[in-house]
């Protein structure tokens, strides 16, 4: 009986484990929108608002059977601005 309820502790477990990671990819998510909406008001422009929005459908949008590598590379669209603001002090 102690082994099987040592074995159902591990399964359950083992199937939090996702729901844990996209947990921590939403708070990332809301993090990263806080502090666009900051730059964005304080001035400093929608960069953080553009890395938002790509690390939300990476992270967080549902892939589908291609795993993603039929969506527009929009990361590269607006590389010089993501790399400009990215060592800005």
């Amino acid at each position: 009986m102690r082994r099987q309820c040592l074995a159902g502790s591990v399964t359950a477990e083992a199937r939090l484990f996702p729901l844990a990671q996209f947990m921590a990819d939403v708070y990332a998510a809301a993090l990263l929108l806080e502090q666009a909406r900051w730059e964005e008001r304080a001035g400093y422009g929608t960069r953080k608002a553009l890395v938002a929005r790509l690390y939300a459908e990476e992270h967080l949008v549902e892939r589908g059977p291609l795993r993603g590598i039929d969506r527009a590379a929009e990361a590269l669209d607006h590389f010089d601005e993501l790399v400009g603001g990215a060592f800005a002090g």
